[in-house]
């Protein structure tokens, strides 16, 4: 396999970007509650991304991602603003991590925004000039937009993936001795978003980090490999998608670090993924990071973070200690069409299970097991790939025309010890 050593100068799922410019007005989050103490937000798990329910300006019923590692509020798609005839305040660049990029989103002032369960409020937002993520295809999901932390400023948060619940507490109200069986942490909040210490060991070798808890990341770990030299990561990874970035899919590295430690809460073989990060990235940033903390870990636990008294509070779920999975086959899908249930392979890992089967870029999925590809979602075919070693797989891929049957294995490619490639 591959040794970390490739830069990557990309936006990790780039729904965190920089933005040049005062954009948002100075917008309290309490507002949110009205008369209340408290308010219970529900929210759906989608590919492992926390979607709430929006009406844009009394009129649009949308999806938005709650996003703790984005600053601002954003709108991916400018369609609904035109339909509106909303007036943009003003056209600003923004940047993809390599600094070169360039890509504009436009300022919306002073919009309703009716978030359910909660009163309606008034907010600055940013509408891409194009949808760059474009997540309904690679999350196989659709979304408006994110929430990023500025519009919950000054409020107490509490998460429960269980219950699929996002509870707002209005600080002055809030006790924590109601939370004396949750471990407590000390945590920073720059641009209100939140960063946590966190300790990695791999073969001995123990390195401090910091980490931004991320809800709007759909995966455990991804760590930086470059961002400190004492970092030392597993001898063996595998190339793979990490995610979307605002320049298009994210490429990186996954492998299993030996431990990773909150606190208390110790992880061991932790899938994670790594990223090389531009050094001008670094010196860019007012406040670094050495990677992040995203959803797939953060649902083991009730969450609650106090924005202002900077402290975060988990408790275990029963989630805690399951073990970690992760793709067996070695293929990424793109989704497409109205539905969604239309697939193509984006790539496939050279030497993996599905390479070797003959799959390759460009195929397009007509049935999985049996079943028609529009019966299938992209969570449920990833959740089919993740499963045990030796799972077989039956497909029937069309390729220029032809219909080809495929049948393989899963395996699991961390095991292997010898150079793997992306198609």
């Amino acid at each position: 396999m591959l040794k970390v050593h490739k830069r990557i100068s990309v936006l990790f799922i780039a729904i965190t970007f920089l933005v040049t410019g005062n954009v948002c007005g100075q917008v309290k989050g309490l507002d949110l509650l009205g008369d209340s103490k408290s308010l219970t937000i529900p929210f759906s798990l989608e590919q492992g991304f926390m979607v709430v329910k929006i009406r844009l300006q009394k009129t649009f019923p949308m999806k938005f991602i709650f996003d703790t590692g984005a600053e601002h509020t954003i709108i991916f798609n400018k369609m609904y603003s035109d339909m509106l005839k909303l007036p943009y305040d003003r056209k600003i660049p923004i940047l993809g991590a390599d600094l070169s990029q360039e890509m504009y989103a436009n300022i919306i002032r002073n919009i309703y925004m009716d978030l359910k369960g909660a009163s309606s409020v008034r907010r600055d937002i940013l509408v891409l000039e194009k949808n760059y993520l474009r997540l309904f295809e690679t999350a196989g999901i659709y979304v408006d937009g994110i929430i990023g932390g500025e519009f919950f400023r000054g409020l107490v948060i509490e998460i429960d993936y269980k219950k699929k619940e996002i509870v707002l507490h209005h600080p002055n109200y809030w006790n924590d001795n109601n939370y004396k069986n949750y471990e407590s942490f000390d945590i920073e909040v720059v641009n209100y978003k939140p960063y946590l210490k966190a300790r990695t060991i791999q073969e001995g070798d123990t390195t401090q980090l910091n980490l931004l808890v991320d809800t709007g990341a759909s995966l455990t770990f991804l760590l930086h490999a470059n961002s400190d030299s004492t970092l030392t990561l597993p001898d063996y990874v595998i190339p793979g998608s990490l995610g979307s970035g605002l320049g298009g899919e994210v490429m990186g590295f996954m492998g299993l670090m030996d431990e990773i430690k909150l606190g208390k809460f110790e992880f061991k073989n932790v899938f994670t993924s790594f990223q090389d990060i531009d050094p001008a990235i670094i010196r860019a940033n007012e406040y670094f990071r050495n990677g992040l903390i995203g959803n797939v870990l953060l649902s083991r636990f009730k969450v609650v973070i106090n924005y202002t008294d900077n402290k975060l509070y988990l408790k275990a779920n029963r989630k805690y200690n399951k073990k970690f999975e992760y793709d067996k086959s070695g293929i990424t899908l793109y989704a497409f069409g109205p539905h969604l249930n239309n697939f193509f392979v984006k790539s496939v890992i050279i030497e993996s299970p599905a390479y070797e089967a003959g799959i390759r870029p460009g195929d397009r999925i007509i049935t999985i097991c049996k079943k028609m590809h529009k019966n299938w979602s992209l969570e449920q075919i990833s959740a089919l790939l993740k499963k045990k070693e030796g799972q077989e797989i039956m497909m029937i891929v069309e390729r220029e025309g032809l219909f080809i049957p495929i049948e393989f294995k899963l395996r699991d490619l961390l095991k292997k010890k010898k150079k793997a490639d992306t198609l």
